[in-house]
């Protein structure tokens, strides 16, 4: 009978650095890391229900039809329900945003023509940490 095989000898890794800023981090051959959000701080919540109000009212002064209308509000209002159920997930609002931004986009608008849209948008993209490529700023 054969003896069980070693266990593989482990590998260091070093990493010098002046300095490193993460809310996570992993290093080294098949590292993985991961974060787990519970909620948001209040101040966050408020940041993105005074960005999401702000993002409706520059969206009401739009030349949108009824129908386009309807649809970017029910979009604006997931949002708004979101933060207000306190139970914000970043990758939901991204998704949502990235949503919005291509029904404005088939009505003819296009989020980085428009400050008044881009900087509740770009607030909101802060206030989660989302990527501002995904929304074409």
């Amino acid at each position: 009978m054969k003896k069980p095989a070693a266990p593989p000898a482990s590998e260091s890794y070093t990493l010098h650095a002046d300095s490193v800023t993460a809310d996570v981090f992993a290093f080294g051959q098949n590292a993985s890391a991961s974060k787990t959000v519970t909620g948001l701080d209040s101040a966050t919540q408020k940041a993105l229900q005074d960005a999401i109000a702000q993002l409706e009212q520059a969206i009401s002064q739009l030349p949108l039809n009824a129908g386009a209308a309807a649809i970017v509000k029910q979009e604006t209002q997931a949002m708004a329900d979101m933060v207000r159920s306190g139970k914000t997930q970043p990758e939901g609002m991204q998704h949502m945003l990235h949503s919005l931004k291509d029904k404005l986009q088939m009505a003819g608008v296009v989020i980085a023509d428009m400050v008044a849209l881009a900087a509740p948008v770009k607030a909101i993209a802060g206030a989660l940490r989302l990527p501002l490529q995904y929304f074409g700023l």
